[in-house]
């Protein structure tokens, strides 16, 4: 009987002994600076169809993800939106957009254009933050935001602030232009 519990111990030593206990590998996951991509893609282009129908396509020079923060940027990005009938409802572009997985907010910087055919309107702008859950769209509290309608609107602002759900654009800080009262406000 010893002679076995003996064996079976000398066993389980050789076995403990041929394991190396190395965790080099999650210290190193671990040492990666935040800055560090988990991921770089170019030329990307991104579509969502849905029930054979297109609905959204995204396309950028550079996607870096980074699995930490849940979060992914883009560079040189432009993206559109279709509606049920695959008609073009809104389009934009822009130099740099950061894109937050949980909470889908997405931050856009530089020489930014966004059209709405339903609104038949134009923005520009060189900082927009979407905050999806409260469906709103800010500016730049400092920066100046130009906003366009086909029917002769022309509105440049600070602290500009779009309340999707309520329809109704507002500028907190100095606002000037020229704004065409009309039947479709």
């Amino acid at each position: 009987m010893i002679g076995r519990a003996a064996t079976r111990g000398f066993v389980v030593l050789l076995l403990f002994a041929g394991c190396s206990l190395d965790y080099e590998a999650a210290r190193l996951a671990e040492a990666i600076p935040d800055t560090t991509p988990n991921a770089e893609l170019t030329g990307f282009s991104h579509t969502v169809v849905r029930r054979g129908r297109l609905v959204f396509s995204i396309e950028a020079e550079t996607v870096r993800r980074f699995d930490r923060h849940d979060e992914q940027q883009l560079e040189n990005v432009r993206f559109q939106e279709f509606n049920a009938d695959g008609d073009l409802v809104a389009s934009g572009s822009g130099r740099f957009a950061r894109f937050f997985g949980e909470s889908e907010n997405v931050e856009l910087i530089g020489d930014i254009e966004f059209s709405t055919e339903v609104e038949d309107a134009r923005i520009e702008a060189e900082y927009l933050f979407w905050d999806r859950e409260r469906r709103m769209l800010y500016g730049d509290p400092d920066e100046t935001v130009l906003v366009t309608r086909a029917d002769g609107t022309r509105l440049s602002g600070r602290g500009f602030e779009v309340d999707l759900r309520r329809r109704i654009i507002d500028f907190t800080g100095p606002v000037e232009g020229v704004f065409i009262e009309g039947a479709d406000e």
